[in-house]
């Protein structure tokens, strides 16, 4: 626990260890905290956590008292009733939620593999990074709602500040990145340095990623309230660079956070209370993703899709219909995105 609510908590010497078997890692392999260390943690982040919606939409541990309850009768039926639905019902409050309780924190995502949204996922990597003796703040952004469009035809569409990044110094050195592993639009597999107007290469085929430093595009301007240059993070795609997200300089606390992620996971109003996605980098660059919606009364049963795309905007490949029961769901989460109680990989 934080005896201070707004300072970090570094990790124990077994969490580490824990957390790396969680990003098939090793301490071997960490020999320094520099660059290279650096991307490695960033890159297998994205590569073994998926970005998981599931905590906003379902009861708390919903798949243990029903992934063993296989035994059919004839009809296909589990002791005479059909199968369980998983609903996707941003109206009801039964859901499990997302906290950023430490303890809650590390074991849900290292010990149970599951996943998490920005908020919790970047919070748990920040602790990791200053317990290997990273400097790191937390830093809000805006998303751009239009981020797969080309600005020139489409402009922007902000959300509210309801992003998670992180900025992250190398020790004794001046050089300074963005690291998001939180993204769940699809961010770069590489921590990007802070300086403007370099592209990088990522491992999606067709996408490059950098940073420009700017007033955030068709909302603020030099005479209004808000005038303060920041980061936009912008991805080359289909010919064109595209703002993905609005990076404010002024670090924030961890009191902030409690406020953003309270709205982010419990109002009808917030982006991902209206659908369930559940999406992981793969070594190729492309991205396997499930995603379930439902009408806002829940009436109606929803359609769980999983499906691959080569980068944001290629058609959908190896695309699957899962249903929507509760067995089905959860073999689908632990063969596609890893979910299951952590064992040593090496």
């Amino acid at each position: 626990m934080r005896s201070n609510p707004n300072q970090f908590t570094k990790l124990t010497p077994q969490e580490v260890t824990q957390y790396l078997n969680r990003l098939n890692l090793t301490h071997s392999q960490l020999p320094s905290c520099s660059i290279e260390t650096l991307k490695l943690l960033h890159l297998n982040h994205l590569l073994y956590i998926p970005f998981d919606t599931t905590s906003l939409q379902l009861p708390k541990n919903w798949w243990k008292s029903n992934q063993n309850h296989d035994d059919k009768n004839e009809n296909g039926k589990e002791d005479g009733k059909e199968k369980e639905k998983v609903w996707v019902n941003p109206m009801k409050k039964e859901f499990e939620g997302v906290f950023l309780d430490e303890v809650e924190s590390f074991n849900r995502i290292i010990i149970e593999g599951r996943g998490g949204y920005c908020f919790n996922l970047n919070y748990l990597f920040a602790r990791l990074l200053i317990t290997l003796n990273y400097e790191v703040t937390l830093q809000g952004a805006r998303v751009n709602m239009y981020r797969n469009s080309n600005p020139s035809t489409h402009g922007h569409l902000w959300s509210p500040i309801t992003h998670l990044t992180l900025f992250v110094t190398i020790p004794s050195s001046p050089r300074k990145f963005l690291c998001d592993i939180g993204f769940g639009g699809g961010s770069s597999a590489f921590p990007i340095e802070l300086i403007p107007d370099i592209p990088i290469k990522t491992l999606t085929k067709g996408e490059e990623f950098k940073l420009n430093f700017q007033l955030c595009p068709d909302l603020e301007n030099e005479n209004g309230n808000e005038g303060q240059k920041a980061w936009t993070v912008e991805r080359f795609v289909n010919g064109y660079w595209s703002a993905c997200y609005h990076v404010y300089l002024n670090p924030l606390t961890v009191s902030d956070l409690e406020v953003y992620n309270w709205y982010n996971s419990t109002c009808p109003a917030a982006h991902f209370k209206s659908f369930m996605v559940v999406s992981i980098l793969k070594p190729n660059g492309s991205r396997r993703t499930l995603t379930a919606t439902t009408n806002p009364e829940g009436t109606h049963d929803q359609i769980i899709k999983l499906y691959t795309k080569e980068n944001v905007i290629s058609e959908e490949s190896d695309v699957s219909i899962i249903e929507p029961n509760f067995n089905t769901f959860y073999e689908t989460l632990c063969k596609e995105f890893g979910w299951g109680i952590q064992l040593d990989r090496r």
